[in-house]
């Protein structure tokens, strides 16, 4: 489902559930904004115009304010590993996914795989603020895409991060790509959360377009806003993720990324051949 089309879902959802505010991811926030989905915000001189700076902050890139966010959730996405997969010599950043030779065993991956490309043009060298401007080019897509086919057995795609949790927490995967929120789940005992090489990414909190009006109710954004706070600078990740450019270049990663995904996948209970 695409960005657009998947912001209309929820959307159409939240009204169906008579909410007021709603979080989607930042590209998919910005694709229904600029196509006039959601309503334009204004925080000067509101209620929420002091809250909101603690999440306007924009780290590298370049990019701007998005018209339609009333505030923005920091979310940090990282490799996570089994302990009894790796015991004497464990991965240590999340560029270790493309590692199957020192790292054998499946991976479970949220389909598309943005953090795959991300770290894939990582592992080439390229400094973090060159990143999307390699990926935007045709050559720069087909290196992250020869790094997806070559471990392209070893994953297994999954519909949402909280899936890639629940196949790492049960021993079916060796590895999980997702979220630290949902790996937080399993991190512990059986699995740790790699700090190096994490993506930090945002949610945008939008108000529901046929929903009641902000400026009457600030409380609850006030309230949502003190449960985020303590959360605003937990990690200090390898790179920021540039939604703005995602939500540009969707035909062209979907070209980059044709063929493969979810009918190349490895399934759970597969048998994998895997180097020595």
């Amino acid at each position: 489902m695409g960005a657009l089309s998947g912001a209309r879902v929820a959307i159409a959802r939240a009204t169906l559930a008579g909410w007021d505010i709603i979080a989607l991811d930042e590209t998919s926030e910005i694709a229904a904004c600029g196509a006039g989905a959601l309503k334009k915000v204004s925080t000067g001189g509101n209620a929420a115009s002091a809250l909101y700076e603690i999440f306007a902050w924009r780290p590298a890139h370049g990019r701007g304010q998005s018209a339609c966010a009333l505030m923005y959730e920091p979310r940090f996405e990282a490799l996570a590993y089994r302990l009894d997969a790796f015991p004497l010599s464990p991965p240590e950043t999340g560029l270790a996914v493309f590692d199957t030779a020192s790292f054998p065993g499946r991976r479970a991956v949220k389909w598309p795989p943005h953090a795959l490309l991300e770290w894939a043009i990582l592992g080439r060298g390229v400094p973090e603020m060159q990143i999307y401007d390699i990926l935007s080019s045709k050559r720069g897509m087909q290196l992250a895409r020869e790094a997806l086919v070559e471990i392209a057995p070893n994953i297994v795609w999954v519909e949402n991060d909280a899936e890639a949790a629940r196949l790492l927490a049960a021993g079916e995967v060796s590895m999980a790509v997702a979220t630290t929120a949902e790996l937080a789940s399993v991190a512990g005992n059986a699995a740790v959360v790699l700090q190096a090489g994490q993506i930090g990414l945002r949610l945008s909190w939008v108000e529901v377009p046929d929903g009641r009006v902000m400026s009457d109710m600030p409380r609850p954004v006030g309230a949502l806003v003190t449960v985020l706070a303590d959360d605003a600078g937990a990690h200090v990740p390898a790179l920021w993720r540039d939604a703005s450019w995602y939500a540009r270049a969707r035909a062209h990663v979907g070209i980059g990324l044709a063929g493969l995904g979810p009918q190349k996948s490895a399934k759970v209970g597969d048998t994998l051949s895997v180097r020595p």
